[in-house]
């Protein structure tokens, strides 16, 4: 009896992981299968895009499963298998890509992550239905020719970590709602046709940006006080624009800072001497504006600095001794100032000196003798200068 019941009990327990098997197979296909709003707001960027020439999209096509075989479309299979990303990255592809971003991009309602980064030619506006997007966490655009503006409810992306639209054609002004985006990181606005001024409460964004790049637009108004309020900044480029007034002094509080580029506006005052409190500042570029006063001696305490440009200011007095406690500076660029008084020979000597530039400014005595392979062009424009490179002094 037992012998028959064994018997009895092999073909059902066959049959029970056969059914098993099946169905989490099943289970398997349906999850893996792309969800049908996803798989139309994919397929209706296809159509938008004009010139695929690199065929970035040979594979989006309706008879294959979005989630498992198209570039550059990546799911989360476990919600629903809805899309997460699309990125697709053309910076190493010799044609562009042409087309639009439709509005129906909106719907892809789980996306994390959104790359078109350097495809060349996708333009028209940024659909403000991607503000819809309340779990992306990346969007980068950059390297194409997107225009318009940039959308108001852009705040709405509170998840944001990571906002790349530089390199583009967008005008009118940075919206105000981007001081929403709580957990932002890295802004990178430049290299486009922004106008206005620098929205106060960016300042008071986020405590997580690190980096912030609005250069190369045509923003104009003061610094706000606000953008010294991020702790964790270590990169700001604001050059090439319309600003006036002073750096603000707040900006001595950005303590991690690495690289700070205000060059090519139009500010005016002095160089705050809290500036000498970023000790971790590699880079100081400051050319082109209207920096008047004397380089105060607290910059000497920025002990990392390897990259300084104050040129084509209307810097005076001297140029300060402390220059060379900096161990680790390979370019001096002072031209186009009010220099005076003499070279100091600490500052010229630095060993690790690649590039320094004086020319025109006010400098008078003889040339400190120097180890840097200097070219008499740096020296040129100070009527009071002599020595090697320049003629001889005269006894």
């Amino acid at each position: 009896m037992g012998i028959l019941s064994q018997k009895k009990e092999v073909p059902f327990i066959m049959m029970a992981t056969i059914i098993y098997l099946s169905f989490s197979t099943l289970l398997l296909l349906e999850v893996e299968a792309c969800h049908p709003v996803d798989l139309e707001a994919l397929l209706d960027l296809k159509k938008s895009i004009t010139e695929d020439p690199n065929q970035m999209l040979r594979t989006w096509t309706p008879s294959t499963e979005c989630c498992d075989s198209w570039e550059g479309v990546s799911c989360d299979l476990q919600q629903m298998a809805r899309v997460k990303a699309v990125t697709l990255i053309g910076l190493y592809l010799d044609k562009p890509m042409s087309g639009t971003i439709p509005p129906s991009i909106g719907n892809l309602s789980s996306l994390v992550q959104l790359d078109l980064t350097g495809l060349k030619n996708l333009s028209g506006p940024i659909p403000d239905s991607i503000c819809r997007l309340t779990k992306l966490q990346y969007l980068d655009l950059q390297g194409n020719r997107f225009s318009g503006r940039i959308p108001s409810s852009i705040g709405n992306l509170q998840e944001l970590i990571w906002l790349r639209l530089n390199g583009n054609r967008l005008t009118g002004p940075i919206p105000p709602s981007i001081s929403n985006l709580s957990s932002l990181g890295v802004l990178d606005l430049s290299w486009n046709a922004l106008t206005g001024t620098i929205p106060t409460p960016i300042g008071n964004s986020t405590e997580r940006l690190t980096q912030l790049n609005l250069s190369n637009n045509n923003l104009t108004g003061n610094l706000p006080e606000s953008i010294g309020h991020h702790p964790n900044l270590f990169a700001l480029n604001l050059s090439n624009n319309h600003f006036t007034g002073e750096i603000p002094e707040s900006f001595g509080d950005l303590q991690g800072l690495i690289s700070l580029d205000l060059s090519r506006n139009q500010l005016g005052g002095k160089i705050p001497s809290q500036l000498g409190n970023l000790k971790k500042l590699q880079a100081l570029t400051l050319s082109f504006n209207g920096i008047n006063g004397e380089i105060h001696s607290s910059i000497g305490n920025m002990t990392d600095l390897s990259y300084l440009d104050l040129s084509n200011n209307q810097l005076g007095g001297r140029i300060p001794k402390s220059l060379g406690n900096f161990k680790w500076l390979r370019t001096i660029m002072l031209s186009g100032n009010k220099f005076s008084g003499t070279i100091p020979e600490e500052v010229i000597n630095i060993e690790s000196l690649e590039v320094f530039d004086v020319s025109r400014n006010r400098l008078s005595g003889e040339i400190p003798a120097h180890k840097a392979n200097i070219s008499k062009e740096a020296f040129l424009g100070n009527p009071g200068l002599c020595g090697s490179p320049l003629p001889p002094c005269k006894l």
